[in-house]
């Protein structure tokens, strides 16, 4: 037996976790709410994930059914790999695929994140508005506007679906 060695596992069921329930989250509260204490609570998925995919794939049908597709992809992944950014998005049909590839589930992935910070984006939301000029022209707390001013850091489709979404 010398150079075998075995992990010994534990079969009593206390030991692991159980996942939280479809639509629950680990801390008990409801797809995308924070707590009582007005902390973001874990991400939840977004309201409607398949619009979101549908999407992409309306955009980028042409670039997803292309026979060029999967070198495309090996060719982008060969680049990043060496760090060649220049090269790893020097055409179109390249950052066509990049888009087409990855930019539904990063979509999905900032999209549950924004929902996770929802209700602390609504507060700021209402304090802007209370420190918010009226409107022109207007006269009552109903004229102000709600705006929510966003930075997109990489200004890909991806950040800017899911702030639409």
């Amino acid at each position: 037996m010398a150079g075998k060695t075995t992990a010994k596992t534990s079969s009593r069921s206390s030991d692991r976790k159980k996942p939280p329930s479809r639509g629950a989250t680990a801390g008990g509260h409801g797809p995308g709410g924070g707590g009582d204490d007005g902390q973001p609570g874990p991400t939840a998925a977004p309201r409607d994930p398949q619009r979101l995919l549908d999407l992409f794939a309306a955009a980028f049908g042409p670039v997803l059914s292309s026979d060029r597709f999967p070198a495309l992809l090996q060719d982008i992944k060969r680049a990043l790999f060496r760090r060649d950014f220049a090269a790893a998005f020097a055409d179109e049909a390249g950052l066509a695929a990049y888009a087409a590839r990855w930019s539904p589930t990063r979509a999905l992935c900032y999209a549950a994140v924004l929902l996770g910070l929802r209700a602390r984006l609504e507060q700021m939301l209402d304090d802007d508005l209370d420190a918010a000029p009226l409107a022109a022209g207007g006269g009552g707390k109903g004229d102000r506007r709600r705006r929510l001013r966003v930075l997109s850091v990489g200004g890909c489709a991806a950040e800017q679906v899911a702030v639409a979404a």
